[in-house]
């Protein structure tokens, strides 16, 4: 049985500003890293769902962290569906993209070539961390829009035959599991993503938590969770 623990990124502006979790001194890119990964031995890559991540930052990753250390990365924002303004897009595929006249593009506005070559350089980017082990997962956090409609089920097996071109499927040896906090009364989705993060768990709360973790961890070969209730340090 094997459970290895996290947060939902290392680089939170909020978990910087707070000065609550890293040392005095640790201010650059490196130390962060390095210093995380010395307390934790999972991380989940939130910054690839906001822009393209590159091979230059996952062997950066790699370099600075110990073996056996473990990233889940989020996949870029445009995959799974949601609106996707083109400054976001790599700069040498932007004249490639059509002018709709809206702010957002979706991924049934993209061009099929700029769509082969997102996808290309997506995997390209995590290959650093494949090769050396330290690539856990690839997340595809679709909307909330996304029903069991069928042409919303093509899209998520769509994505899940673009992911299986890399590696092999693992959900019979990989449970995830993500904590979001308890504030209920401010999860409408209307609140700041602080308001609804804002949730510290208890030791008790933790403690219930753990039994049904563990129960999961004895049915997979491998469980990964992830706090992402990323607000200040309480994750």
């Amino acid at each position: 049985m094997s459970i290895l623990v996290g947060t939902a990124s290392w680089t939170d502006k909020t978990l910087i500003e707070s000065g609550a979790f890293y040392p005095p001194g640790c201010s650059s890119a490196e130390a962060r890293l390095r210093y995380y990964s010395s307390v934790f031995q999972l991380v989940e890559v939130d910054s690839s769902y906001y822009a393209m991540p590159s091979a230059t930052d996952s062997a950066l990753w790699a370099e600075r962290t110990p073996t056996g250390f473990v990233f889940d990365v989020k996949a870029f924002r445009l995959f799974t569906g949601h609106q996707t303004e083109p400054k976001f897009f790599p700069k040498d595929l932007q004249p490639e993209l059509p002018n709709t006249g809206k702010k957002n593009l979706y991924y049934k506005d993209v061009p099929a070539p700029v769509i082969e070559e997102m996808w290309a350089r997506f995997f390209a980017a995590l290959r650093p961390l494949q090769a050396v082990g330290k690539l856990g997962a690839v997340l595809f956090q679709f909307p909330r829009w996304i029903t069991v409609a069928p042409k919303a089920m093509a899209h998520v097996e769509h994505c899940a035959e673009r992911a299986h071109t890399v590696w092999e499927v693992t959900s019979p040896e990989l449970a995830i599991v993500r904590l979001h906090g308890r504030n209920a009364e401010t999860w409408s989705g209307v609140e700041s993503a602080a308001e609804r993060f804002n949730y510290e768990y208890s030791d008790e709360e933790l403690r219930e938590l753990a039994i049904p973790i563990e129960a999961i961890a004895k049915r997979a070969g491998r469980t990964h969770v992830h706090f992402n209730n990323c607000w200040r340090d309480v994750a």
